[in-house]
């Protein structure tokens, strides 16, 4: 006999797990012992949905109640914004959704904090096109905190980044961008080493961080040639400052470790 597991929604909109046994082929005809499973695993369930009631209960209070206080501190700040109109602006009104939906579904809270910010810059006047914010709210609940802090560790756009590496302009000409990051890696001491990590697996995870931005344009790699030589660096992209700019808290400058 084998056992299946099957998800039932009620009118209520309250998911239950029911296990039903079953043979191999086709259920098994034993009303009584269907029954019983079931009876036993809808109590277990119901007091599992109870247990989550009140934490669930308390992030979405927490998530409204700190969005509720930017929104009016941006009204107390700007004469001119008017949260009135924001129930009737739609492109807000999907970003405040779709991120409140993934704050329900985070405990971090830089994750949470990145997707307030989002929200309170939909609100703003110069707010990215609202494709854009989409594309920025899917990066936030793909990538992990540690991408979003070695973001905030890139030099913005423009600045020369620290550490650099040089050499000659032909040796660099024809490296992948792989191979370039090998050399310029620099966020290693962003993040602690997870447990059971050596410094050699770190730098194997960082450059997977590193080639994650990349790879959606968020950071790009820099380059100067001088004579015969050429120096490289790491740094955010134009979209990459774009997206920074919309999960950080409005009006903040560029924090000093990323210049």
């Amino acid at each position: 006999m084998r056992l299946r597991w099957l998800i039932l929604q009620s009118g209520a909109g309250h998911l239950y797990l029911y296990r039903i046994a079953a043979l191999r082929v086709g259920f098994r005809d034993d009303p009584q012992q269907c029954n019983n499973e079931v009876r036993g695993t809808h109590v277990a369930v119901q007091e599992l949905l109870e247990s989550l009631g009140s934490p669930l209960q308390r992030r979405k209070d927490e998530w409204l109640g700190g969005l509720a206080d930017q929104i009016s501190k941006l009204e107390a700040e700007h004469q001119e914004f008017d949260v009135r109109a924001l129930a009737d602006d739609p492109v807000f009104v999907s970003t405040l959704l779709r991120a409140s939906q993934q704050a329900m579904t985070s405990h971090q809270r830089e994750k949470r904090d990145a997707l307030r910010n989002a929200v309170i810059n939909s609100a703003l006047p110069n707010r990215p096109d609202e494709n854009l914010q989409q594309i920025f709210l899917a990066y936030i609940d793909d990538l992990t905190v540690w991408h979003i802090e070695a973001l905030q560790h890139l030099q913005a756009p423009g600045e020369r980044g620290t550490p650099s590496y040089r050499d000659s302009y032909a040796s660099l000409e024809n490296e992948s961008i792989r191979d370039k990051l090998q050399k310029i890696q620099s966020i290693a001491s962003v993040y602690p080493k997870p447990e059971g990590f050596g410094w050699e697996d770190v730098e194997a995870l960082e450059l997977q961080i590193l080639l994650d931005l990349h790879n959606r344009g968020l950071m790009e790699v820099a380059e100067e040639t001088s004579g015969e030589s050429r120096t490289i660096w790491s740094q955010r992209s134009h979209l990459g400052q774009v997206f920074f700019d919309f999960i950080r808290e409005p009006g903040l400058e560029s924090p000093e470790n990323t210049k």
